[in-house]
């Protein structure tokens, strides 16, 4: 009687927590209301508004509370997954269906269903480092496009140039671009 009390306190004031399921599971009595249950009814109502009735808001803001409010039910997991599908194949949001799977695989790593996007990630993943690298190079080859730019009017001064006049950097740049007329491939100046 003592353990009935105290897993029905357990019950009332932990009601999501992973012991509190435990403990609902040993108590004989049913005045103790299953928010399992709930969670599944709410989660049906979701999935009804979308496939039923068409209101993908209705069913994304659902989902969303679903694995917000209730983050240690069974039903938590199911909603990331059923949000990142609805972003991905009906709303075409890959951005948003690639955020939803990742907090999928984050909080569940072990569920059955970030098994199943885990390869999606995956490649997302490699495409976006891919891409940032190549935004790199064209970063880096515009800056030097740039610099060359800044460079050609020197240049024109090289022969021209009254070396007596110059600062020490503007001499240095002249030394490096007088250099690099002989052999492009030299950065530093040599040593006469």
């Amino acid at each position: 009687v003592l353990a009935d009390s105290m897993f029905k306190r357990l019950i009332q004031e932990f009601p999501n927590d992973e012991f509190a399921q435990a403990a609902r599971h040993q108590v004989k009595s049913m005045d103790i209301p299953d928010p399992e249950l709930k969670v599944k009814q709410e989660y049906e109502k979701a999935e009804q508004a979308y496939f039923d009735e068409r209101q993908v808001t209705l069913a994304l803001n659902t989902f969303s509370a679903i694995q917000e409010e209730y983050p240690t039910s069974e039903f938590a997991p199911k909603s990331l997954y059923a949000l990142g599908w609805i972003y991905e194949y009906d709303l075409k949001n890959p951005d948003k269906a690639f955020e939803a799977y990742q907090t999928l695989l984050d909080r569940y790593p072990n569920s059955a269903y970030a098994k199943k996007v885990q390869k999606k990630v995956s490649e997302v993943k490699k495409s976006k480092t891919a891409s940032a690298e190549s935004n790199q190079k064209e970063i880096a080859q515009a800056s030097i496009a740039a610099a060359e730019e800044q460079k050609k009017p020197e240049e024109v001064l090289g022969d021209e140039a009254d070396i007596a006049s110059m600062t020490k950097e503007e001499y240095r740049r002249y030394l490096v671009l007088e250099m690099q007329k002989n052999d492009p491939r030299r950065k530093t100046p040599r040593r006469w």
